[in-house]
């Protein structure tokens, strides 16, 4: 079930909800105002949020878990895991069409109630707030810096599984 809460203006509970949100938490009453609202989603346990090669939308963890899962081939690899109060979807629209072809998808770890924001949504609140665009920028630099060190710690399980075969045909054909 999707309800939009798209408006003008904020409720006092939806600006506390927006408050409680790390992303939103340093914007101010007049900024906050200034955003579009989103629409909120909620989703079951193992429901699929984003596809693999889709990047049209931006998402709240408003509350539950949701996962982001590599896919290649028959096997799948944990990408990262966003709680409560994180935000993910921003690195697929901002790298559009250079990811078309991702391999990524995104699914509800527990039940779970997100906002989305799609992609033209996104870049307006992106443009009409530097605050925001600030946060974002940060979250992303962790983001790769995290899969920077998935990477390097995959490329040595490579290079140690490549010696281990070696030495085991070494060991088998002396």
């Amino acid at each position: 079930m999707t309800i939009s809460s798209k408006g003008s203006n904020l409720t006092r509970d939806q600006e506390g909800l927006f408050h409680q949100i790390r992303l939103f938490s340093g914007l101010s009453h007049e900024e906050l105002n200034s955003l579009e609202k989103g629409k909120e989603e909620w989703y079951e346990k193992g429901e699929k949020i984003i596809a693999e090669g889709e990047n049209d939308a931006f998402y709240v963890v408003l509350n539950g878990k949701v996962q982001i899962i590599l896919k290649d081939g028959p096997r799948e690899a944990l990408l990262s895991t966003y709680d409560s109060g994180d935000h993910f979807g921003e690195l697929l629209i901002i790298l559009g069409e250079h990811l078309s072809d991702h391999k990524c998808a995104a699914f509800a770890a527990e039940k779970s109630h997100l906002l989305r924001w799609d992609k033209d949504a996104f870049w307006r609140m992106v443009y009409s707030s530097p605050s925001l665009t600030r946060q974002i920028l940060h979250s992303m630099a962790r983001l790769l810096k995290s899969l920077e060190t998935v990477l390097e710690q995959n490329q040595k399980l490579i290079a140690l599984g490549s010696l281990a075969a070696g030495l085991a045909h070494e060991l088998n054909n002396p």
